[in-house]
């Protein structure tokens, strides 16, 4: 029998008499099931009938004794199940309990629902507290904080379970609650805040009336919602708040509902907020509190909530809907316990952006393609147009440049054809072989001053000692070695300055004319050894400064053997090239005080500014009292002093320069100006001035008119003198302010002399 039965629960006092009933039954005939149970076993037969809800006597062969039975329900009653609970699969959950914390246990194995928790702490088993493996037992409550070290759990009378482990009583949690009471709207729902200390040491905090717990973000905080208002009491209510076994009652404040007003269907573009009008928003509810719901699964963000309107941006994408259009949906506002219909809010439809897209691109490119076609032709018939305009301007500039190369040319060849017929009369100006030396080895010296060409003023007794000194330097001089050494002991830095060292070096090649094979040796042997002490870097600029005596000695020896190759061949070209190109330039306009020319090939010396000017001939008469005339081209927009130059260059022309007078001599007059004789200065009264500057005259200034005579004579200090016109002399005199007017300003002159300027400022 135990092995047959092993495995079912613990038998009860009730199921062994109910058995033993059963058992005492007679017994009943066998049926075709009863055959086909007949090679069953017990076991499977008990459990076959009892599937079946047939209550039939034990299947024997005979009637069971009392004794029998006794035996029977004495063997059942100490078979040990297996499914019995094992204590030592007992475990809690939380360590730590206090009055009214539900105690939770599981172990393996079934549990009845008359169960009960045994302990002078722990008041009853919670109803509905069965669940499979799992017993929840209330905690009593405890004068103080203090640990329980057993709990016993007793299943049918029959088993007690003992766990031995530690339960921790926490002292009460504390509350910081206000007088003055918090407000919620009359339905309800609205949350409202609790603070103290120890909430976390709490189970559950329930709000009567309330099936939803509160939360608890952290130890000193609790978040509840208030119940509905009751018709029946006033608007100042107080709610009860359950912290497991300890209650807190919070003094609340009812006011009206918010209102809500419908609009019905709005269209909604995707991107817009929509306002929801209303009264009495905030007034006992929170912004927490409020949420927006559109269509089944979607939300509106909330940014602004006042009392009279809210303010909410729905989702873009269209929520799920349960009408008939997919694109409207309803608004439902969420406050508390209030679910308000405001109305549908309808989606306009999306515009295929893709295919607008691509149309208008289509569009734009096909008008691109129109207007770059058209554009194309527009600018091939343009620039077709503008070709040929270019070539005609072309062919025509081409026409303008060959006729000016033309008159420029004849004049060129006409001014080459003078330039070479007074060469044929006069020739080349050449300096003799003195003065050619002197200018080359001493430049920018008055030549007539120079003290090589006197002879010092020497008292006789000291005659004969110099002679002999003079004689034994001589010597000196021939002997190459001697020069060398002091030429580079001269050379050295810090013994003589530049100007220094050019004037040695001019006396020592006056010293050395007499010996030309003495100075090439001295001037190659100075070169070598130069070359051989600087280094190769030095190369490429050593013959670039002529800082140097050696330098010095080189260009002098070069300048003094090329007279003669000068004087018999290279001479005369040079001469021509340099009146042809002084011809040229003086052609265009020149200005007096820069230089800057418009025929010139110095690009920096180029006359940019475009200046219109004539040319004119005047007659030019020698010192005003000669019957012979000069013709001399000149420039309307040339200076006084420059016509002066042009005058001399005609007069005195084929003339070395020392012959030439200054222009500072010379005085030029016009004999035929409009008030007589007329004395034409660079600056005079009748200057223009202008912020501080002051113009050189002209002759157009003067408006002096082509063929006319002019009179260029040495300046003579005769106040006698009255420019004035021949004509109108006999009638009237000239007076005083005309004669002032006329002369020059020597008074202003001096002071606004860096002031002046010509063609350019």
């Amino acid at each position: 029998m135990s092995a047959r039965y092993a495995g079912f629960e613990t038998v009860s006092q009730f199921e062994v008499k109910e058995l033993c009933e059963r058992l005492s039954k007679p017994k009943r005939q066998h049926t075709d099931d009863d055959l086909k149970m007949t090679n069953r076993s017990a076991h499977e037969i008990f459990k076959t009938r009892s599937n079946h809800h047939i209550k039939t006597r034990f299947i024997g062969k005979k009637k069971m004794s009392t004794n029998d039975m006794q035996s029977l329900v004495n063997r059942l009653s100490n078979t040990k199940s297996e499914r019995v609970p094992d204590s030592q699969r007992i475990h809690s959950k939380e360590d730590k309990y206090m009055k009214g914390v539900v105690a939770s246990h599981a172990w393996n194995g079934h549990i009845k629902p008359y169960t009960k928790c045994s302990h002078e702490n722990f008041e009853n088993v919670l109803p509905n507290a069965f669940h499979g493996t799992v017993i929840k037992c209330q905690t009593g409550q405890s004068e103080e904080p203090r640990n329980m070290t057993r709990l016993q759990v007793v299943i049918d009378d029959f088993t007690n379970l003992t766990l031995n482990e530690t339960f921790q009583y926490l002292p009460d949690p504390t509350f910081n609650i206000s007088n003055e009471p918090q407000k919620s709207v009359q339905s309800g729902g609205s949350t409202f805040t609790i603070r103290g200390e120890g909430f976390n040491n709490v189970g559950n905090i329930t709000v009567e009336k309330v099936d939803k717990p509160c939360e608890v973000p952290d130890d000193s905080l609790a978040v509840c919602k208030t119940p509905p208002h009751l018709n029946n009491e006033t608007n100042n209510q107080t709610i009860i708040v359950h912290f497991d076994g300890l209650t807190v009652h919070i003094p609340i404040e009812y006011v009206t509902d918010p209102t809500f007003v419908r609009f019905g269907v709005l269209e909604y573009d995707k991107e817009s907020s929509i306002t929801i009008k209303g009264r009495n928003i905030l007034n006992g509810a929170r912004r927490e509190d409020y949420s927006i719901h559109v269509g089944l699964d979607g939300s509106c963000f909330l940014p602004d909530i006042t009392m009279q309107s809210i303010t909410c941006y729905p989702p873009k994408a269209v929520p799920r809907t349960n009408q008939t259009d997919a694109n409207t949906v309803y608004v439902i506002v969420n406050v508390g316990n209030i679910k308000a219909y405001i109305g549908d809010l309808q989606y306009k439809e999306d515009v295929n952006t893709l295919a607008f897209v691509v149309g208008a691109l289509a569009a734009a490119l096909a008008t691109a393609i129109v207007i770059g076609l058209s554009a194309v032709l527009i600018l091939r018939k343009k620039k077709k147009k503008a070709i040929k305009e270019f070539k005609m301007e072309l062919m025509t500039r081409e026409e303008m440049i060959r006729k000016a190369s033309r008159e420029e040319f004849a004049d060129a060849q006409m001014n080459i054809r003078d330039i070479k017929s007074d060469l044929v009369t006069t020739r080349v100006p050449y300096s003799n072989y003195q003065n050619y030396i002197l200018h080359q080895l001493f430049p920018n010296q008055d030549i007539s001053n120079n003290p090589l060409l006197h002879d010092s003023e020497i008292t006789d007794d000291r005659k004969a000692g110099i002679k002999s000194a003079i004689e034994k330097f001589e010597m000196l001089l021939s002997n190459k070695l001697f020069l060398k050494s002091l030429i580079q002991t001269l050379d050295r830095p810090n013994m003589l300055t530049m100007q220094e060292k050019a004037h040695f070096a001019s006396v020592l090649s006056i010293s050395l004319l007499g010996n030309m094979r003495l100075f090439f040796d001295l001037v190659q042997c100075l070169l070598v050894d130069m070359v051989r002490s600087s280094t190769k870097k030095q190369h490429k600029v050593l013959f670039r400064r002529f800082d140097s005596i050696t330098m010095r000695l080189m260009v002098n020896w070069l300048q003094i053997g090329l007279y003669k190759h000068l004087t018999s061949r290279s001479g005369i070209h040079l001469f021509m090239l340099y009146r042809a190109v002084q011809t040229i330039i003086e052609m265009g306009p020149i200005d007096a005080l820069t230089g800057n020319s418009k025929n010139t090939i110095a690009e920096e010396k180029l006359l940019k500014m475009r200046i219109e000017y004539q040319s004119l001939t005047l007659q030019i008469d020698l010192n005003g009292n000669s019957d012979q005339h000069y013709p001399v081209k000149v420039l309307d927009c040339d200076t006084i002093s420059q016509v002066k130059q042009k005058c001399c260059a005609q007069i005195y022309k084929n003339k070395p320069a020392s012959e030439i007078p200054h222009n500072d001599e010379l005085s030029l007059e016009w004999q035929q100006g409009k008030a007589g004789k007329l004395l034409l200065n660079d600056i005079d009264n009748t200057s223009d001035r202008n912020n501080g500057l002051v113009c050189l005259n002209t002759l157009k200034h003067y408006m002096v008119q082509d063929d006319s005579k002019m009179a260029l004579m040495y300046k003579q200090h005769d106040d006698d003198d009255v420019y004035v016109n021949s004509t109108e002399i006999r009638t009237e005199s000239v007076t005083s302010e005309d004669i002032t007017l006329l002369m020059p300003d020597k008074c202003g002159g001096e002071e606004l002399e860096t002031h002046k300027w010509h063609l350019v400022y």
